[in-house]
């Protein structure tokens, strides 16, 4: 399992770059923009890529699908068999993680349940 700190980022605990009153995600290392990924494109349950990536990961996990490949705004995600790659798409230098599905799967079910309690209605 991936090491997560899930908060409503704030004065005294916003990463350099994130909003104030924002759902936020910091991950341990080596995983640091796998927590940037979430926070910067999957920060709502109205999110569309948040919404398609529940059902491609249910597909995922049904054999109905066996990869994806799709994007945010600043960040390429692609998962092909048991391997989730995020690239950033407009850093100098490029960076990138990759993750095991399944631990990819468990921080998403997490972030999903942390933003759901936290929208407002």
């Amino acid at each position: 399992m991936i090491s997560a700190e899930f908060f409503i980022s704030g004065p005294a605990n916003s990463p350099k770059g994130s909003l104030y009153g924002h759902p936020t995600v910091v991950t341990s290392p080596p995983h640091e923009l796998l927590g940037q990924f979430l926070t910067g494109e999957l920060d709502s349950l109205r999110c569309p890529l948040l919404m398609a990536l529940a059902r491609i990961l249910a597909e995922i996990a049904s054999g109905q699908r066996r990869d994806y490949e799709g994007g945010g705004e600043g960040h390429l995600l692609t998962i092909s068999g048991n391997l989730v790659t995020i690239d950033t798409i407009y850093t100098d230098p490029p960076e990138m993680v990759q993750v095991m599905l399944e631990d990819f799967c468990d921080i998403f079910a997490r972030w999903r349940a942390f933003i759901s309690e936290h929208e407002p209605s």
